[in-house]
């Protein structure tokens, strides 16, 4: 029983191990993602960092953008 117990706790800290290696893997390709992105990027609302309304101040304000570049 003694080891059956040892085994489980070998594979929950594997699981973990793997689990933290994934996270990883998947920050650096959004990073890298983030990094080659080329289009624009669509803030609305209030930005609490600036102090100030993002250049589209509400959703609508988004959905007119999309409906005036897409028509």
């Amino acid at each position: 029983m003694a080891n059956i117990n040892e085994n489980r706790k070998l594979m929950v800290e594997n699981m973990k191990k793997v689990k933290s290696q994934l996270n990883e893997n998947k920050m650096a390709m959004a990073v890298k993602s983030a990094a080659e992105f080329s289009g624009k990027h669509l803030h609305f609302g209030w930005d609490y960092e600036r102090e100030v309304f993002n250049e589209y101040k509400d959703w609508d304000s988004i959905l007119n953008f999309f409906k005036l570049n897409l028509d």
